[in-house]
């Protein structure tokens, strides 16, 4: 199955309307070409874990793939976050896991771990985050990267699970994402990274996602 999405940044640079934000989001509301919509992440933005929220509730279609990188916020709390989130977005939310990027960028945000640990760190994130969605019991949680204690959520996925979609196109990216997305997300004619996901990947991506525009 392929689905297709487009990338939006609701705030531009300097902006103080919403209004022009709440256009923007009305008019991918009126195109039937378009699936989901990423909102995107880098240090210097204006934060998508306003601006996501935001959209949502100026529209009842907008479905957002929130970008989200796993140095900036503990995995418990990102679980916290995004249950919420996405009951409050009626089961369509879906993250967008960013692991490599600018090094640049990310050191802004005082993440300074080389890349290969940057992929390690990510595994035990996304367990930590997928565990505090499905288990109903307090847990402890004791790794290389984090420790946790008595973990419980009260706000679970409207559907068990928060798609998580990954994407890039160097060996370590596609195989980490064939290896620990739900969704793959490819810019347009890729066929050759789609190939290479389909053949490491033990999940099984249910779907690849073609970009075809941005906002």
């Amino acid at each position: 199955m392929i689905e297709f999405f487009t990338g939006l940044q609701p705030l531009q640079a300097g902006e103080t309307d919403p209004d022009r934000m709440i256009s923007r989001i009305k008019e991918l509301d009126r195109s039937n070409a378009i699936d989901r919509v990423l909102v995107g992440y880098s240090s210097t933005w204006p934060h998508n874990h306003a601006t996501a929220p935001f959209a949502l509730a100026a529209s009842e279609k907008f479905s957002p793939i929130v970008a989200h990188r796993p140095g900036v916020m503990a995995p418990v709390a990102a679980a916290r976050y995004f249950a919420t989130l996405d009951v409050l977005a009626r089961g369509r939310l879906a993250v967008n896991v960013v692991v490599g990027g600018s090094d640049k960028d990310l050191r802004r945000e005082s993440d300074d771990l080389p890349k290969a640990g940057r992929y390690r760190r990510a595994v035990e994130y996304l367990d930590l985050v997928r565990r505090a969605w499905t288990e109903t019991e307090p847990f402890d949680h004791h790794g290389e990267y984090y420790t946790a204690e008595a973990v419980k959520l009260q706000a679970k996925p409207v559907q068990g699970q928060v798609p998580i979609f990954m994407g890039g196109e160097s060996a370590d990216a596609v195989d980490f994402g064939a290896r620990h997305a739900d969704l793959y997300m490819l810019w347009g004619n890729r066929s050759p990274v789609r190939r290479n996901v389909s053949t490491r990947s033990p999940r099984r991506p249910r779907a690849m996602i073609a970009r075809c525009g941005s906002r």
